[in-house]
């Protein structure tokens, strides 16, 4: 039985695969039948599908047809339009010109006729002679203008030329004018003027080294002093001496070794101030008998400067003993020394009482009262009212 079962499984196996191989061709014989009904009825379908394509193609063809109809139908229009136009405008360019004709006809006729007078009077004219006198006269004339204008435009440039020289020299003169008319400038040209050739350079020398200075330095003294007083100030200038009023005025000894060294070329003083409180200063004060011979004032007391300066002059100078009197004090000269005033100045002199050393003689001595040169700057009076008068003249001519 083992030895047959494998057979048995065989032919099961082999019955199974005659079955299948029946289903088999039962079924490539539907897939045929399948395959011809398919083809049958794909047949009709591509010929729609080729009928719809020829359709399609027509359609387009058609479409195509209409839009080109449509664009040549809009060009003819527009064409159209644009003939018409043209048409208008030669139609107007042809009335415009055959008015223009019109109007050239009728000025050629009017030429005609103007030429047709003209030729007239031609004939009519007596032979020209030309006007030799005349012309002759009229050369001459141009001549004759034209060497006055050549003489006219060398004076214009001769002018222009004292012009701008005028000008430079108003100019110059202005600066000059203004220097002179600034105090500072006219009392350092005063001292200038009086000898102090240096005393602009010493004076420039100290404004551009100030910083390297330990305290306050002064000077001139001429810049420093102010005296409102025309009278004072020729009393004050005729009692100190002139070195004064150039010299500088230190409160420091490093200051003044300075200054020495470094203004000694321009040959100006320089002076060390040193405070000293134990000074006893002479006290100020009008007695009724001084003033019943006209002393009105002290020396010390009718200028205004920094108080180094008037320690400076009060202290070297005796301002503090010189009084100040007027034209009756003049007159009562001999009963002023009996109050013990020793040194005072009148309107027109100067008056000093000094007693000998030795033997105890009086001496008195009387100076005329000189102008003053330095504080009122009376030296300079005349060369501003040079300037001035010298300013006015070239404002005229510029004028």
């Amino acid at each position: 039985m083992k030895k047959k079962l494998p057979w048995l499984k065989y032919d099961m196996k082999k019955a199974e695969y005659i079955e299948v191989k029946e289903l088999e061709k039962d079924a490539k014989k539907k897939l045929n039948e399948a395959a011809s009904t398919l083809n049958d009825l794909s047949k009709p379908i591509e010929a729609k599908k080729k009928e719809k394509t020829l359709l399609d193609a027509k359609c387009k063809r058609f479409l195509s047809l209409m839009n080109d109809n449509g664009k040549r139908r809009m060009e003819f229009l527009d064409k159209a339009n644009q003939a018409g136009v043209q048409v208008q405008g030669k139609y107007k360019e042809m009335e415009d010109l055959r008015r223009q004709e019109q109007s050239r006809q009728q000025r050629i006729l009017k030429a005609r006729e103007d030429l047709a007078a003209a030729e007239s009077d031609l004939l009519n004219l007596p032979a020209y002679e030309p006007p030799k006198s005349e012309l002759e006269r009229l050369v001459a004339q141009i001549l004759e203008l034209r060497a006055h204008a050549n003489q006219k435009r060398s004076q214009k440039s001769e002018k222009e030329k004292l012009l701008t020289q005028n000008k430079l020299t108003l100019r110059q003169c202005m600066d000059r004018l203004k220097d002179m008319e600034n105090k500072n400038n006219k009392l350092l040209h005063a001292l200038k003027n009086s000898g102090a050739e240096g005393i602009f350079q010493a004076y420039q020398w100290l404004q551009q080294h100030r910083h390297e200075l330990n305290k306050e330095v002064y000077g001139p003294v001429l810049l420093e002093v102010n005296v409102s007083n025309r009278a004072h100030a020729n009393y004050l200038e005729g009692h100190v001496p002139y070195y004064i009023w150039k010299s500088f005025i230190t409160q420091d000894a490093g200051d003044r070794d300075f200054l020495v060294k470094n203004l000694k070329s321009f040959d100006v003083p320089v002076l060390n101030f040193v405070s000293n409180d134990s000074r006893q200063k002479e006290p100020f004060q009008i007695s009724e008998e001084m003033r019943a011979l006209g002393i009105t004032a002290r020396l010390d007391q009718v200028f205004d400067a920094p108080s180094a300066v008037k320690e400076v002059m009060a202290s070297q100078f005796g301002l503090e003993h010189s009084y100040i009197g007027s034209k009756e004090t003049d007159q009562k000269a001999d009963q002023v020394s009996k109050l013990g005033i020793l040194d005072f100045w009148t309107p027109e002199n100067h008056y000093r009482w000094s007693v000998s050393r030795y033997g105890g003689h009086v001496s008195a001595s009387v100076e005329s009262v000189n102008q003053s040169r330095l504080l009122l700057c009376s030296t300079d009076v005349g060369e501003i009212d040079r300037l001035r008068s010298r300013k006015q003249e070239l404002e005229v001519i510029d004028c």
